[in-house]
């Protein structure tokens, strides 16, 4: 097991046959896809999607779409091995029962990261005659055999696993962007160096498919990667159902669970500080001694007052834009910095912040926590 890999592979088929078969999907299914028959100016659901409209055989009740997962995670603690799960999930069950029915068809365990191209081999072959042929199972309400076609039209990873499943070059080399052709910018940071993508006038090309084919035909031939793509990859063969391009979708975990869009937000509005905290960073690392840094720490009351200022204006901005769930992580941000502040300021201090957080938040709920925080 130390020395070793193992790949298995679970057939999605008699999977998929057992649910329609024994669960009753398709009645679900059936009745959910109703909902959207009619037209809408709003996107709701992925089946509303432009990507989900072009596959014309997914207007035919008895026809389901994938969208599927890849990441990989440590089997233990402190561990090189790594588990690599296929996962997939239907897109025509309602969303409170999608992640009832989760299947999972492949599985990597080994100290490194797979072979993309070998681990997706057989995922892809199935898949491909799934979209063809499709299978065969009997509707236990009439019993009826019934032939579902199957079409994967969405693929979720974080960056990294995304630039391995692409074959293309990660972030953080030149041309790492899997949506552009932006090339970055190397620039120092402390002792390194990073990547970085700034805004550029005109906007750089989006990729195409037939544009990242022709790249990875080059790469092969050539060895070296062509615009960040490295070479072929399993998913091209899925094409014209899945674009290796527009099938891929923003991490939404990172993006935005993990609060990598609130940090950058900080960037953006907080330079100024971001260069305080730096050079704050260099004194500390200069200080021969910890008690006269620790002594020389001036009070942070400005930098409380902006950074709570910003927070509950994000907040506001998020709500105005229908992004419930941004405008309510905006005012967590803001909560936890009144709250930090009430530890590190006088209460001459805190009382001003909390009257700051309380006059400015139209939320009723914000003004009882920014009362219940005033000491007395």
């Amino acid at each position: 097991m130390k020395q070793g890999y193992f790949f298995m592979y679970m057939p999605l088929e008699p999977q998929l046959k057992l649910k329609f078969q024994y669960q009753n999907l398709m009645q679900n299914i059936k009745k959910y896809k109703r909902i959207f028959e009619e037209p809408s100016s709003s996107y709701r659901d992925i089946l509303y999607g432009e990507a989900y409209a072009k596959i014309k055989n997914l207007k035919y009740s008895d026809n389901i779409s994938l969208q599927f997962n890849i990441d990989g995670i440590p089997m233990y603690r402190k561990s090189n091995y790594q588990i690599w799960p296929i996962q997939c999930m239907i897109n025509e069950l309602p969303p409170n029962e999608r992640k009832d029915h989760i299947l999972m068809c492949g599985l990597w365990i080994g100290p490194h990261k797979p072979n993309m191209n070998v681990f997706l081999k057989p995922f892809v072959t199935e898949l491909s005659n799934l979209s063809r042929s499709g299978f065969k199972w009997i509707d236990a309400t009439n019993s009826k055999q019934i032939v579902t076609k199957v079409f994967p039209i969405i693929c979720s990873s974080d960056a990294p696993d995304r630039a391995a499943i692409h074959n293309f070059i990660q972030y953080n080399g030149k041309y790492g962007c899997g949506f552009c052709q932006h090339s970055g910018e190397r620039v120092e940071r402390g002792k390194g160096f990073c990547r970085i993508y700034p805004l550029q006038q005109p906007l750089p090309e989006i990729r195409s498919f037939e544009q990242c084919v022709n790249f990875a035909e080059e790469a092969s031939l050539t060895g070296k990667a062509v615009h960040g793509v490295k070479g072929p990859t399993e998913l091209m063969k899925l094409y014209r159902n899945f674009d290796l391009v527009q099938s891929f979708v923003p991490d939404y975990m990172h993006a935005v669970l993990l609060g990598e869009k609130g940090h950058l937000c900080l960037l953006n509005d907080f330079a100024l500080y971001i260069k305080e905290f730096e050079s704050l960073e260099a004194r500390l690392a200069d200080a021969p001694d910890i008690d006269i840094f620790v002594c020389s720490v001036g009070p942070l009351d400005g930098c409380f007052e902006v950074f709570l200022h910003f927070c509950l204006k994000r907040s506001v901005d998020w709500a105005e834009l229908g992004l419930p769930g941004y405008s309510d992580d905006s005012f967590v941000m803001a909560q936890k910095a009144l709250t930090v502040s009430s530890l590190t300021h006088s209460t001459g201090n805190r009382k001003y912040l909390t009257n700051i957080f309380a006059s400015q938040t139209a939320s009723q709920i914000a003004r009882k926590f920014a009362a219940s925080l005033i000491l007395t």
